[in-house]
């Protein structure tokens, strides 16, 4: 029997969402102070443009939406895994579904802040649709198995 280890997934899976941030403030901090006391300012984010480097700057700018997206996909990612697991699906299953999107995470974030090219912007975007095609497939076959459990009752 294999052991279920879906939640772990999704605690890295967490973290994960904090990296973007995390490299975020160490561009800003590499070129300029960083305000901790009111960072989403727009008087704060005219101030970086004015002395952080463009290339830096964009780099930022990517990493934090790269977090912002994370942050935004979690809620899927985490009900397609907790459903996943509370219905009971196949343990190796579910644990495959967890890596893989705990992967495809990690390859987003990497493409995101990465690559400054704008001509690649569509493989992030791949992606991006990649994880949440596999996320909702994750919650059908949850659904699918909750339902079908409850019908032979």
């Amino acid at each position: 029997m294999t052991a279920n280890y879906s939640l772990h997934i999704l605690a890295a899976y967490v973290v994960l969402c904090f990296v973007p941030q995390v490299i975020a403030v160490q561009t800003i901090k590499a070129h300029a102070r960083y305000n901790n006391f009111n960072p989403r300012s727009s008087s704060n984010t005219e101030e970086l443009k004015k002395r952080v480097p463009k290339d830096a700057y964009s780099r930022f700018e990517r990493a934090k939406a790269a977090h912002t997206n994370s942050l935004e996909t979690l809620p899927l990612v985490a009900t397609a895994l907790l459903a996943a697991t509370f219905a009971g699906r196949p343990a190796d299953r579910v644990n495959a579904a967890a890596v893989g999107l705990l992967l495809q995470r990690a390859l987003y974030i990497a493409i995101y802040v990465g690559i400054d090219n704008p001509k690649y912007a569509g493989a992030r975007s791949l992606v991006w649709i990649l994880g949440v095609i596999a996320s909702v497939t994750v919650l059908v076959q949850a659904a699918n198995e909750v339902a079908f459990k409850t019908a032979a009752l």
